[in-house]
Parts: structure tokens; sequence; C-alpha cells
């Protein structure tokens, strides 16, 4: 399997890239940069959000449609992407990573690109689940055996969300998940100390 990151530069890269492509479309909670995978956890904004923006990007071929027009569009029933938001979306994010992958030629090493095959897709439906799999991303790095402690890894968001600086990660809800910067690093902590990363990396089947 080849690697999706041979250095430094190439985890930033993505990440700038992640930020002009994905931040109109979706808000961040959490993700992990691994070498051999890439985790986001996002929740997608509107349809009418979505609208405004694929209507600006000239995504529709009748730019007179009104929302309630593209809304009711019906795609073929066995199309698993489902709407046409959802279509739009999810060749928004293969545009995004074939970019990257464009510019680092490895395009070529990876089947031609990202398609609508090359993701998996989990629908986190409670906060329990949410909170888990914040967890679970950030703990990744320990669970594939690249690094014996998930806090030193800089391509996560772990730290990111106890930071300061200026981000588009959506960290004061996260923060507000688990109650308080504390308990998010409790929680973290407890983890490892009650569920081993396998566990908990199998609890919500994300691989």
């Amino acid at each position: 399997e080849d690697k999706l990151f041979l250095m430094d530069e190439n985890y930033i890269q993505l990440l700038k890239l992640y930020a002009a492509w994905l931040t109109p479309v979706a808000d961040t909670y959490a993700y992990c940069l691994l070498p051999k995978q890439i985790h986001f956890l996002v929740k997608i904004k509107s349809e009418k959000e979505l609208f405004n923006f694929l209507k600006m990007n000239g995504k529709f071929p009748d730019e007179t449609m009104r929302f309630e027009e593209i809304k009711n569009l019906q795609l073929i029933p066995e199309n698993p992407l489902g709407t046409i938001f959802s279509m739009h979306l999810t060749k928004h994010i293969a545009a995004f990573l074939n970019e990257y992958l464009l510019e680092h030629k490895q395009a070529q090493l990876k089947g031609g690109g990202f398609t609508a095959r090359n993701f998996k897709k989990f629908e986190i439906a409670t906060d329990e689940l949410l909170s888990t799999a914040i967890i679970n991303i950030h703990q990744k790095p320990m669970v594939l055996g690249e690094i014996t402690n998930f806090e030193q890894w800089k391509y996560s968001s772990y730290t990111a969300i106890l930071s300061d600086k200026a981000s588009a990660l959506k960290r004061e809800k996260v923060l507000d998940l688990f109650g308080s910067r504390e308990n998010y690093i409790q929680a973290h902590q407890t983890s490892i100390a009650t569920i081993s990363p396998l566990e908990l990396h199998e609890k919500l089947n994300l691989n």
C-alpha cells in the first residue's frame, strides 16, 4: 500500500487544501492524518448552505433554478450517493484529494485517483458516539502503531482543540461536548486506561 505522505510538508499541504476545499461545505470536529490513512469527523453544512456554495461555483446547469427546485430533483433510486447535494459533495471531496495527489505526483500510484468508492462514511447519531469517535480518531496513531503516545502525533486535532491559536476547528463545540478542557483531556486518558486502543478502534468499526 502506497503512502499518502512522504514528508512533513505533505501533511501541511493537505491541511491547507482541506481548509480551502472543505471549510465552505463542512464543520470540522476532529481529524488525523496518517501515512496511509486520512480521517476527518465533520458535520456537513445545511442543504441551503450547500446550494448557495454550489450555485456560486457554477455546479448547476441552470443558474436560475431555485433551492426548492434543486432539492426536489430526483436521482436514480439505486444511486448510493443519495441526494443531489450529497452527490456533489462526494465529488467535491474527491476533487480535493485528487488535487493533493496530483500535486505530489502520486495519483498514478493510487489507481488513478479517488472516487466515491474510496470513501467510508459513518453517521454519528448520538453525543456518546460523537465523543467516542473523536477519541478514536485522536488515538489512531497508537492503534496503528505509528507512535506510543497519541498526544505526540503532530497531525491530529487533539492538541489543536486545546490550543488558543486561530483555527477552523469547532473546538468550542468539541469542548462543550466533553464539558470542559479538563474533561476532554481526562476522557482521552481514561479511555486508554479502561479500554484498549484496539477495542476503542473497533467500537465504531472505523478502519
